[in-house]
């Protein structure tokens, strides 16, 4: 009776190198592949900050910071604001305006600027009114997109 006996097949240094290439060249063409269907799905920069019933109609806005920039939210019962906190100055400056509720207004201590509920410019320095985010409503949830910002009315 014979008995069999399976050794290994040796592989040269050549074919060594190929398996290695081949190998290499379809791990790559993997990545560029996983890449380009990363880059082509559509990117969803939005931000949930809650349910719209959340934040009813008022003539007081909203302050939230549990988002990843504080801001001001203003529902006017018939449209819906996220405005940045930073004052909208033409030079860099590092000031955050607040809500006057005595004049119910926007107020900016560093240069005395005043601004409407709705973001409009009453009284300047500033140039503009101002700057928001862009908001949408979702299956009733507020979301925001921060990675835009829409600079306000002169």
């Amino acid at each position: 009776m014979t008995q069999l006996t399976s050794q290994p097949a040796n592989v040269n240094q050549r074919e060594f190198l190929m398996m290695s290439f081949f190998t290499t060249a379809v791990l790559l063409v993997i990545a560029l592949m996983a890449a380009l269907i990363w880059l082509l799905l559509p990117y969803q920069p939005l931000t949930t900050v809650g349910d719209v019933t959340d934040f009813p109609p008022s003539d007081q806005p909203y302050q939230t910071n549990n988002v990843d920039s504080p801001i001001f939210i203003v529902n006017t019962g018939e449209e819906i604001f996220a405005f940045s906190k930073r004052t909208p100055r033409p030079e860099p400056w590092d000031c955050w305006y607040a809500w006057n509720q005595a004049s119910t207004q926007f107020i900016d201590p560093c240069s005395g600027s005043k601004f409407a509920l709705d973001g409009t410019l009453l009284e300047g320095p500033a140039e503009r009114g101002l700057d928001r985010y862009e908001v949408q409503v979702v299956n009733g949830r507020l979301q925001i997109n921060f990675n835009e910002l829409i600079l306000g009315q002169p």
